[in-house]
């Protein structure tokens, strides 16, 4: 609460950390929707999400794309989805230009 409290997010990174890409449908809404569910009754808000072992499945990228503003951290590309990825420049610009792009394209 005091970290959150000093301004910095508190984003899901699942339920129990576990391998989401061998999940089926019930497990999956267990750590990506309940956990939400949690962030937020305690703190009101949860926006994010990264994925325990950097590791998804076609199932858990829409459950998070339907449940959450953005995924951090994640290494992938998709027609459908859009995925922040740890560009080689790391820099204020690089990541402003990122997100511009997904904004003007509407996607996530």
């Amino acid at each position: 609460k005091k970290v959150n409290e000093q301004g910095f997010e508190i984003g899901n990174h699942s339920a129990t950390h576990a391998r989401l890409d061998t999940m089926g449908i019930s497990g999956l809404k267990r750590e990506i929707i309940d956990s939400k569910n949690q962030l937020v009754n305690q703190f009101g808000y949860c926006y994010s999400f990264a994925y325990p072992f950097h590791l998804s499945s076609k199932v858990s990228d829409q459950l998070v794309s339907d449940t959450h503003l953005f995924c951090r951290n994640f290494l992938k590309n998709d027609n459908e989805l859009f995925f922040w990825a740890n560009d080689s420049a790391n820099s204020l610009e690089s990541r402003e230009n990122i997100i511009n792009k997904s904004v003007e394209s509407k996607s996530w």
